[in-house]
């Protein structure tokens, strides 16, 4: 031992100072080389993701999000909207050479693609945010469609049904009576519920963006909260668009003037409304597993169960919104209620 380090105690190694700097979330990897890294990684997969958008909108999505959250993570992060623009651009031009008529589904998915990454680094995801994504994105769809549908001279429901009974002319005479009728039972169920095809090719979209951030996260080692359906809680407007839908969808049957279209819609919403809030339930009954130490086979089982109770009597869904009203699992709602769960008592209070 030197005499500097007989008065001055022992000297640190190189690299250790007096306290170590705590690196904030979505901070990883900024200011060296890794950062670097992610940032041309992140540009290479969004411009991939946005060029396969007119093809596969669910691969795009992923791709999307997947290099967008890279961009998100690395030393320009602001640039991560430059990313989506790109990723747009990749489209337009695959749509140009493929099909123009994908056009505006590329740059939906670049944007859906966006407010995802957004949300997810911003830990500000929340069901009713979600919800308004899908609805934001059906709408786009749906309006797209219906624009290139009346440039043709059709609409939207005509194309359904001409896809239908030309599947069924395809059989010829070889349908007997069985598939004649099942045939026609699928045209009268499009013709009724067509829109909710929108509304679940929209929520693909959403949901597989939402799962491209995922992926991105494990592959930079990026912590993000983990979601269960025993945390999952509707917006409360939810339950709004849930009776004002069923009041709709069984107006017209006692008012006989109100135009069909009132119903039609009425019909539609109510069944995306019986989804959320049967999440809803399942979620209460979860919940209620989870505390009594239930295995997840059980939960499992347990959630299979609901969803038969509610194809086939509908009770999950009205426990839903008594739950969603009455707040049984006592979750602090707001922005940061939302995603931090049920309130658990600690122990120290117990």
């Amino acid at each position: 031992m030197n005499d500097s380090e007989k008065k001055n105690g022992p000297v640190r190694p190189d690299g250790m100072g007096e306290s170590r700097e705590v690196v904030p979330f979505g901070a990883r990897g900024q200011g060296d080389g890794m950062g670097r890294m992610r940032y041309r990684r992140g540009m290479m997969w969004s411009i991939l993701g946005g060029a396969c958008a007119p093809l596969s909108a669910e691969i795009a999505a992923v791709l999307t999000t997947y290099g967008l959250s890279f961009v998100n993570e690395s030393d320009d992060r602001e640039s991560v909207r430059t990313a989506a623009l790109m990723a747009a651009g990749a489209g337009i031009v695959v749509s140009i050479l493929y099909n123009p008529w994908q056009i505006p589904m590329s740059v939906l998915i670049a944007l859906v693609c966006l407010a995802m990454v957004r949300m997810v680094y911003g830990r500000q995801v929340t069901v009713g945010r979600v919800s308004l994504a899908i609805i934001a994105a059906t709408l786009v769809v749906l309006a797209s469609d219906s624009a290139a549908a009346a440039l043709n001279g059709t609409s939207v429901p005509a194309a359904f049904d001409e896809v239908l009974r030309q599947m069924g002319a395809s059989y010829g005479g070889s349908m007997n009576l069985t598939m004649s009728s099942q045939v026609e039972v699928a045209r009268k169920l499009v013709a009724s519920y067509w829109p909710l095809a929108y509304l679940c090719a929209a929520g693909a979209i959403v949901l597989f963006a939402h799962w491209g951030t995922k992926l991105a996260a494990r592959s930079m080692n990026v912590s993000l909260p983990v979601g269960r359906l025993s945390s999952y809680d509707a917006p409360r407007w939810m339950g709004i668009v849930f009776v004002l839908s069923a009041a709709a969808a069984v107006a017209p049957r006692y008012l006989t003037d109100l135009n069909p279209l009132v119903g039609f819609v009425g019909t539609n919403v109510l069944v995306a409304a019986r989804v959320a809030l049967s999440l809803q339930g399942m979620a209460l009954i979860a919940w209620f597993l989870e505390r009594r130490g239930f295995d997840p086979f059980t939960r499992a089982l347990a959630v299979m169960v609901a969803v038969w109770l509610e194809w086939s009597f509908a009770v999950v869904g009205i426990v839903g919104l008594v739950d969603l009203l009455a707040n049984f699992r006592g979750l602090g709602r707001g922005r940061r209620g939302r995603e931090s769960g049920p309130r658990e008592k600690s122990k120290e209070s117990a």
